[in-house]
């Protein structure tokens, strides 16, 4: 989805409205944090920090190579009966 917004004067700075709809979409709500990032295109918007997310993807490939290692760590369960 594409939209067009103007941007505004906001107290002593300049920003953009989003309209309802969008924010829905996204689910996040009034004070809820945006990150901007800047690339080649422009800037997006997102309501994931990017830098967890590369976290959270670098620790994902860890547990893969490291599968056989992590399973041994976690205790058996009891089965109830």
């Amino acid at each position: 989805m594409s939209l067009k917004v103007r941007i505004r004067r906001i107290g002593n700075t300049s920003g953009v409205i989003l309209p309802e709809s969008m924010l829905s979409a996204l689910n996040i709500y009034e004070g809820d944090f945006l990150f901007i990032e800047q690339n080649e295109d422009g800037i997006s918007l997102t309501p994931r920090d990017p830098e967890l997310t590369t976290v959270f993807h670098d620790s994902e490939k860890i547990m893969d190579l490291r599968r056989r290692a992590l399973r041994q760590l976690i205790p058996p369960t009891e089965v109830a009966g």
